[in-house]
């Protein structure tokens, strides 16, 4: 709904989905805690909502986080989407990063390309 709402343009649409999105990855992240297979998706997750709202480097610290998490912990398919969420939002015109960890956006496109053929 924030997306949503930046498309649009709806000021005040965005700060109230804004204040509420904050509040539930908060939520969202204290229940991973408990939870550790869900740790990717979350992290995948509060690093789309800080991009969204503007704090890049924050965003790529949390899709880092969340490849070695799932890396880590074997969550293939939750890697192969945070490879593909880190290759498209960093290969969009207003992206003020080009790579992560040393790796270019086109390389997670691939990495999540050749990982989704893997699991089918």
């Amino acid at each position: 709904m924030l997306a949503e709402a930046l498309r649009e343009n709806d000021a005040s649409g965005i700060t109230r989905r804004r204040k509420r999105a904050y509040r539930s990855g908060k939520a969202a992240l204290e229940k991973a805690k408990k939870f550790a297979p869900m740790q990717p998706e979350v992290f995948r997750l509060m690093g789309t909502l800080n991009w969204l709202t503007g704090k890049q480097k924050k965003a790529l610290s949390w899709w880092d986080k969340s490849i070695r998490t799932g890396k880590r912990s074997g969550a293939r398919p939750d890697t192969a989407r945070t490879y593909r969420e880190v290759g498209r939002r960093l290969s969009e015109g207003s992206s003020r990063f080009r790579e992560l960890a040393g790796i270019p956006a086109e390389e997670y496109l691939e990495k999540a390309r050749t990982l989704f053929k893997e699991l089918e």
